[in-house]
């Protein structure tokens, strides 16, 4: 039987450990064969405030000085920029940030506060189409809270960055409103694992499981 991840936890690193570690002993059998494990989720993270998000936004870029591979050290450093550049262009250069921020200021009560990254388009499958599909904000009371939803997340690192960047969205706009960062709620439609990457899935699972860098 099929039952979703439900992760609630205090940092970013503490939910993605706990959301790979799930999934990796989940048993639910994909009938995706390009997927080894797959599974939807909610994945809360309650105490933003108490972790230090390095994301910059300068003229139209995205950039970190955050070490990804000390967390991940089986990955590509390629797809690090990769994925820098891609948010970039979806938030930036859109510019949808932009409009968002307005929008709240103008509008701080509103549920209407939605950045959509999504059109039919994107049912064609000969055309590339982004795995988030929209992100929400909500004021309450002196925070302002962010749920992200996902068609689908690679978890064998893109969750980790994918969450960690959206972090730094969530704390621009939340300084920009002069609020608090508040609760970050990430949903997941495919929550999964390729086969091709079966072998750094449990490197990875391993590391988790010893190394220092994965410490509470």
């Amino acid at each position: 039987m099929s039952i979703m991840i439900i992760t609630l936890e205090d940092t970013i690193k503490n939910a993605v450990k706990e959301t790979f570690i799930k999934l990796y002993k989940n048993r639910f059998v994909p009938t995706d064969p390009e997927l080894w494990k797959e599974e939807s989720a909610t994945i809360v993270v309650t105490n933003t405030k108490k972790e230090e998000i390095d994301i910059k936004i300068l003229e139209k870029k995205l950039s970190t000085k955050y070490n990804f591979q000390k967390h991940f050290p089986f990955i590509d450093k390629k797809i690090v920029q990769v994925e820098l550049d891609y948010w970039a262009t979806e938030f930036i250069n859109a510019p949808r940030l932009d409009q968002v921020r307005e929008y709240l200021k103008n509008n701080l009560q509103s549920k209407r506060a939605i950045i959509n990254l999504w059109n039919d388009e994107f049912r064609d499958l000969n055309l590339s189409c982004p795995c988030a599909t929209y992100l929400y904000f909500r004021k309450k009371g002196k925070f302002l809270e962010m749920h992200s939803h996902m068609r689908a997340n690679n978890t064998s690192f893109l969750l980790f960055m994918d969450m960690y960047l959206l972090s730094g969205i969530h704390k621009y706009l939340a300084e920009s409103l002069n609020l608090v960062r508040g609760s970050y709620i990430h949903f997941v439609d495919s929550l999964h694992f390729y086969r091709k990457e079966l072998k750094s899935v449990r490197k990875q699972y391993t590391f988790m499981n010893y190394s220092n860098e994965w410490k509470k």
